[in-house]
C-alpha cells in the first residue's frame, strides 16, 4: 500500500482536499507567520530547475492528497494505471523498482524532468503549473520518488 509521511494515502479522510494554489499559498503564509505576498514570493524563488527539498508533514500531507485526488484517477493510487478505468491506453507504471533506479542513477536530472512534466504536462496529461505552486509540484517529484 502507499503511503505518505507516516499514513496510508487510501485512509485519508474524504473530506480532505488539497489545496489550490493560491489556497496554498494563504496556508503557507499562515504556517510561516508571514504575509501571503511574502509567501508567494517565497513560492516563486523556489527554482524549476534544482529539486526543492524542504519538507514538513503538512507537504507530505498535501502531496498525498494531490496524489489521491488528481493523479491517482489515471495512474492508480498505488503507481499501477492497469487498475485505472479511465484511460486507454494506460500510463507507465509508477514506483517499484525501475523508478527507483531511474531516482538513483538518473538523480536530480531525473528529478528535475518529472517536475517538469508536473508542470508543463506530457502527451494527454494535463500540465498543472496554474493549479499548483512549485512547492506543491516539487512535493509530487518527492512523493513519487518515495513510491
Amino acid at each position: 500500500m502507499l503511503s505518505c509521511a507516516g499514513r496510508n494515502v487510501k485512509n485519508l479522510s474524504p473530506e480532505e482536499k488539497p489545496h489550490s494554489r493560491q489556497d496554498w499559498i494563504l496556508l503557507r503564509a499562515a504556517h510561516f507567520g508571514i504575509l501571503p505576498s511574502e509567501a508567494e514570493k517565497r513560492d516563486l524563488l523556489i527554482r524549476e530547475d534544482t529539486p526543492f527539498r524542504e519538507e514538513d508533514e503538512e507537504l507530505k500531507k498535501e502531496a498525498a492528497l494531490i496524489w489521491r485526488d488528481m493523479c491517482a484517477l489515471c495512474h492508480g493510487i498505488d503507481g499501477d494505471p492497469s487498475k485505472s478505468l479511465l484511460v486507454e491506453p494506460k500510463p507507465k507504471k509508477l514506483g517499484g523498482f525501475a523508478m527507483r533506479m531511474g531516482f538513483f542513477f538518473g538523480g536530480d536530472a531525473m528529478r528535475t524532468a518529472i517536475y517538469k512534466i508536473i508542470r508543463d504536462g506530457k502527451g494527454r496529461m494535463p500540465g498543472f503549473a496554474q493549479k499548483l505552486s512549485r512547492e506543491q509540484m516539487w512535493a509530487m517529484v518527492r512523493y513519487l520518488e518515495r513510491m
